[in-house]
Parts: structure tokens; C-alpha cells; sequence
């Protein structure tokens, strides 16, 4: 007779049995681990390449993969001190509060004798200017011209340790899809809008012709750079971009006078596209004058050798276009070279600054 209960199996049975089962639940539990793991290397994986809210927008994989532009920041201390705050002391609270009503505008220092531009603005007869520079010093005006044809402002300052900014970018720089850097109370990215020509029949060829604009409603009252720290311009109430280019060839003139010297001469007229010359038996385009305005300063007529119905086709062998007219005029030295094209001659003429 067995000495087991009948009703159960044998102990080997039972072990055999059980040891299975432990097998059983290990095996089950690698394979859930094995699953998990595999499940957190795939979330790891996909974040690391992909954004979160992927499904959602695409916009946040183009900003995982190119981050915000940030400008340099040496650029940034460099020009922190070459901008001045302007602003009238009538409208100064309690003759120490500099308020957001009392401030005229904001000029950029470009020579180390204190003079500074910036864009034109309208002036009280009543205002009293005062420059604060970013240390919250207080600068006393010297000096203020007005440039009403280029819309420009140069104030001088009284003072000393002026960090002048000469460094301005060309006329090429202005562009329709140039990404700038505008200066209010901090540093945003804008992009130039598309370019106007003034069709004009009465303009000056000294004057950029073209108009260009930032297409942002946030672009108003700033200063404008190129990503290399150069001075491109202002803007003022509007997005219209007033250049600064030309500043750096009145400079040297307005500082051996402390006044705004003008070319003794003005052309005025319009670009034509296209004039037949028909004994060369080609085609030109170039600036067609309409009037020659003389500056003497003694009301003294004198014999300039451009005429009215003159159409001006180089300026230093240089073919002048709307872009580059005002900057090969500026830019030339006090005696240069003009080609003009008059009625079926060519001819090359020497004018004087």
C-alpha cells in the first residue's frame, strides 16, 4: 500500500510542477522588460530626432533644425554705447524722470568728436535737447543740423570719450529679402521689403531714388544693422527705411565746417530706360536733365558743363543706374569724369565739386 494520499500526485510530479511555474513567470517578466525597455529607447530615439507636437506643426522641426538668428554679442556691447538717447527737457518729469513723452528720438555717435545722427524728426521751437547716453549720463547739446532732402538729423554733443561708429554699410546692402537687425529697446530681425522707384520727373540725382520699407508693423523708430554690425539707416513713425549710406561721405565735409555743405551743383531730371543713338547705332539708358541748379552762394551765375537735354551715361567710366547714380556722384573725388550723351554726340566731360 503507498504511503501517499491517493488523491494527490507524486512529490516529483509536484516539484516538477512547481519549478515550472517559476520558469514560467520569469520568462514572462524578462519579456515585459525586454518590451519596456524597447519602448523607452524608441521614445528616446524619436525625441531626440524629431520635435515634440510633430503631428501638430512643422514649424517646431524648422526651429529645432535652424535656431533663432541672435546677433553677436560683441556686436551688441559694441553698440551699446555708440547710441544716445535724445530727448526735450520741457517734458521731463520733475526735472529727473526721463519719460517715454519726453524722448525726441535715438542717435547713433560717428565720430569721436561727438557728432551723432539719426533721423529727422519734427522739433518744438520750445524743445531743449539733451543727449543720456547708456550709462544715464547727461550730454549737452552743441549743435543740430537738419538734413531735410535725406531725412537725416546730426546732432552735435559736448563732451569727451565719444565712441564714434564709422563704419557704414554700402547702398548694395539695401535689398528687397535682407534680413536686419533693428535697434528700439531691444534687438529684433527684420526683412526689407520690395523697392519703390519715385517716378518723379524732378528728382535729384545727389538723392537715393529708390524707397524701401520693413513689412512689419513693430519696425518704426529704429535703428538699423547689417548681421556685421554696420549702419544701414533709421526708421522713424513709419517702416520706410531712411538710409545712412551717404553719411559717410558728408561727413568730412560737414566736419571741416560744422555745417552742411551741398554739391555747388544739382542735376534734376528723371532716369530714362532707353535712348537710340542712332550714328553710334546702339542703345543707352541714363539720367535725362531737366534743369541744372547752380549754388554759388553770391546769386553768380556760372557755365557748368552739363546742359538741360544732357543724358548722363557714366560717372568715372562707371555706367550710372537708379541704384548707383547719388552714391558714384557722392563717392567721386572733387574732380571727375562724365560721359553724357548730347542730342547724337558723345561727349566726356570734367566737372568740379
Amino acid at each position: 500500500m503507498s504511503a501517499f494520499a491517493p488523491h494527490l500526485p507524486p512529490p516529483s510530479c509536484l516539484v516538477e510542477t512547481h519549478t515550472r511555474w517559476i520558469r514560467t513567470k520569469l520568462f514572462i517578466i524578462t519579456v515585459i522588460v525586454a518590451l519596456l525597455t524597447g519602448m523607452v529607447g524608441a521614445l528616446l530615439i524619436v525625441d531626440a530626432w524629431y520635435p515634440v507636437g510633430l503631428s501638430n506643426s512643422t514649424i517646431l522641426i524648422s526651429n529645432r533644425i535652424t535656431p533663432t538668428p541672435t546677433l553677436d554679442t560683441t556686436i551688441v556691447r559694441d553698440w551699446r554705447s555708440r547710441v544716445i538717447e535724445l530727448f526735450d527737457e520741457t517734458k521731463i518729469q520733475q526735472e529727473k524722470y526721463y519719460t517715454d513723452a519726453a524722448r525726441v528720438t535715438r542717435v547713433v555717435v560717428v565720430n569721436n568728436g561727438g557728432w551723432s545722427i539719426g533721423p529727422l524728426v519734427n522739433l518744438s521751437s520750445k524743445a531743449h535737447l539733451i543727449g543720456v547716453d547708456y550709462q544715464g549720463h547727461r550730454l549737452p547739446v552743441e549743435k543740430i543740423i537738419t538734413d531735410e532732402a535725406r531725412n537725416l538729423l546730426f546732432v552735435k554733443f559736448s563732451g569727451a570719450d565719444f565712441r564714434g561708429n564709422n563704419v557704414f554699410a554700402s547702398r548694395s546692402v539695401l535689398q528687397s529679402g535682407r534680413e536686419l537687425w533693428g535697434l528700439s529697446n531691444d534687438w529684433q530681425r527684420f526683412t526689407v521689403g520690395q523697392k519703390i522707384n519715385n517716378p518723379s520727373a524732378e528728382l535729384s540725382a545727389s538723392l537715393d531714388t529708390a524707397i524701401f520699407s520693413i513689412n512689419d508693423s513693430g519696425a518704426t523708430n529704429r535703428i538699423l544693422i547689417t548681421d556685421q554690425g554696420e549702419l544701414v539707416g533709421f526708421t522713424a513713425n513709419s517702416q520706410a527705411i531712411i538710409p545712412a549710406w551717404m553719411v559717410e561721405y558728408i561727413l568730412p565735409r560737414l566736419l571741416s565746417s560744422d555745417a552742411m555743405l551741398s554739391l555747388p551743383f544739382e542735376w534734376r531730371g528723371s532716369f530714362v530706360e532707353s535712348v537710340k543713338m542712332e550714328t553710334e547705332n546702339k542703345v543707352a539708358s541714363g539720367f535725362l536733365v531737366n534743369e541744372v541748379v547752380h549754388r554759388t552762394g553770391l546769386g553768380a551765375k556760372i557755365e557748368h558743363p552739363i546742359k538741360k537735354g544732357d543724358v548722363i551715361l557714366k560717372i568715372q567710366n562707371q555706367t550710372v543706374t537708379r541704384d548707383n547714380l547719388a552714391e558714384l556722384i557722392l563717392s567721386a573725388p572733387n574732380e571727375f569724369g562724365v560721359t553724357v550723351m548730347r542730342g547724337e554726340k558723345l561727349l566726356d566731360l570734367n566737372i568740379k565739386k
